[in-house]
């Protein structure tokens, strides 16, 4: 326990005399969460009853112009100090010595070791801090195997517990009037963490705040707080929430931007109003660095859209496999008619070929209905081929209808497919045109595909587009046109010096008329003009 003005030194050292192999630690002023430029208290007054009394606050204008124009407090409670002038000098000392943050932790030889004891007070000259016998306090020490002594000290100040009677006592109002009310409730194990909002899917969609509090409290209905830009002290969003026992809250307003430093403050609060709630400090948070993202620009999910182009490409690349399974259907139907074990099965065959030497061409139609168990297919392929030894050009064409029964639901499809081929040594060409549609007792699908695709020298070129009309998941009737390129480009035909262009992820065009935009950041190519509507800043440089 240290009682009054710091004691004489009692020894006397500089920088030459500390360990400088040994780490060193200075924390030069404190943080705001443990700045204080007022103090209230409040003690026993034997004059009103011995009931706590609360003392005149002490305030300083020019700390707190210090501090941002803050006003800081720190309450004390002295429940053994019944005098009044005892209690604001205390006050006093207790504000003027909240001012030292100097705070060193250094080692030192072993000769020191006497000397540090907490409470004892050294004499500290040193041209790196600019002090000239300052004044330190031993907070505490460590005995090193070595003999070392590691100290942890702290600066004073006798001059604080200078004190006035004649002008920094002011006397208080003896006697209670009016009615004893209790002192107002803070707000217990108040803390705010930064947090992220989350969609239904799991994905993180924005940074929030989360409010923690302590929830088993009585007497409290709801909990009160207050967002503001830690920048400019201005009040941006501020709410309540009735759920006080979860002890827990997540804000997350549109408003809250990412990676920017607020303060955040809450108290309780009651019905009735009887009670008297306080409000508590403004804690510092960042926010997360959860910036607008695919799912807030497309009014689509991307990755589900990523998902379905993969499936439809995929679909395209074997069409090939998929026309031969159906050959290879229609001829294992026709060897069970043979064998005399079809149920009901017609087929239609039409064939010619040439071949003069190393050249080959060919023509095969292939008609086949057949009817199984809750089921009806009626299939038509055309194939024409020419070749000349491994080179070859093909044209297929395959029309199928099929119909599906099991119990009460029924599957209809009709399908279309026509494909070309050219193959020549490491070089191959392919064009597609597929449409399919599907239709179920609670579902509906048409799509027209279109595939340009080239190989050459083991590389790989596709173009590919199609045109959806389907039933969602929730129902709701969809249509879209979706396009797969390297490159795709809008022009009339005419004026091509100027056309719109979508290039490596990069929309071009010359001239534009927009009525609205919604950006998030807009630039000039060269960089020097930029606004940023994410983050709410403009940049100009020359």
């Amino acid at each position: 326990m240290f009682l009054g003005s710091p004691d004489a030194p009692v020894i006397h050292f500089t920088d030459d005399d500390i360990l400088s192999a040994d780490e060193q630690t200075f924390t030069p002023f404190f943080g705001l969460s443990d700045t204080i430029n007022g103090v209230s208290a409040t003690y026993p007054s034997f004059t009103d009853g011995w009931v706590m009394k609360s003392a005149p606050s002490l305030f300083r204008a020019d700390l707190e112009a210090l501090h941002g124009n803050r006003r800081l407090m720190a309450k004390v409670e002295l429940n053994f100090v019944p005098y009044a002038e005892q209690v604001q000098r205390l006050m006093k000392s207790a504000l003027e010595e909240g001012q030292r943050a100097r705070r060193h932790t250094l080692v030192i030889p072993p000769r020191f070791w006497a000397y540090a004891v907490p409470g004892v007070i050294w004499s500290w000259t040193s041209k790196r801090n600019g002090y000239v016998n300052k004044l330190m306090r031993i907070d505490g020490s460590v005995d090193r195997a070595n003999l070392d002594v590691m100290a942890d000290m702290t600066e004073v100040d006798p001059s604080d517990y200078d004190w006035e009677s004649s002008t920094d006592y002011r006397p208080p109002v003896d006697g209670a009037v009016g009615a004893m009310r209790p002192l107002p409730t803070p707000i217990f194990d108040f803390a705010v963490t930064p947090d992220i909002a989350q969609d239904s899917n799991g994905n993180n969609r924005r940074c929030g705040i989360r409010l923690v509090w302590d929830g088993e409290v009585t007497g409290v209905d709801t909990v009160m707080f207050e967002v503001r830009l830690k920048s400019s002290l201005a009040e941006i969003y501020k709410g309540r929430t009735e759920d006080v026992e979860r002890g827990a809250l997540l804000i997350a307003p549109g408003i809250l931007l990412p990676n920017m430093l607020y303060e955040v403050r809450a108290r309780y609060s009651s019905y009735d109003g009887s009670t008297p709630f306080v409000w508590s400090d403004w804690i510092e948070v960042r926010t997360a660095d959860i910036r607008f993202g695919p799912l807030d620009i497309y009014a689509i999910n991307i990755e589900q859209l990523n998902k379905d182009i993969s499936d439809v490409l995929k679909g395209l690349g074997e069409t090939d496999r998929y026309v031969q399974e159906e050959l290879d259907r229609i001829g294992a139907l026709a060897a069970e008619q043979e064998a005399g074990n079809a149920g009901m099965f017609k087929l239609l065959r039409e064939e010619a070929a040439v071949t003069a030497g190393n050249l080959k061409a060919g023509y095969t139609r292939l008609v086949s209905v057949s009817i199984g168990p809750g089921s009806a297919i009626a299939s038509r392929i055309e194939k024409l081929e020419a070749k000349v030894d491994e080179d070859i050009a093909q044209a297929v064409s395959q029309l199928t209808t099929r119909i599906n029964t099991v119990g009460d639901t029924v599957e209809a499809q009709a399908e279309a497919i026509t494909l070309l081929t050219a193959d020549v040594g490491n070089f191959s060409a392919n064009g597609l045109i597929r449409i399919t549609s599907e239709a179920t007792s609670g579902s509906a699908l048409s799509r027209i595909a279109f595939s340009s695709y080239v190989e050459a020298m083991g590389q790989t070129a596709q173009a590919a587009m199609w045109l959806e009309a389907f039933t969602g998941d929730d129902g709701q009737l969809l249509s879209r046109i979706m396009t797969n390129s390297d490159q795709w480009i809008v022009t009339n035909g005419v004026n091509s010096m100027a056309p719109m262009t979508f290039i490596n992820g990069e929309l071009t065009l010359m001239v534009a008329k927009i009525k609205e935009i919604i950006s998030g950041l807009i630039r000039s190519p060269d960089s020097k003009f930029v606004i940023n509507l994410d983050e709410g800043f403009l940049k100009v440089s020359d």
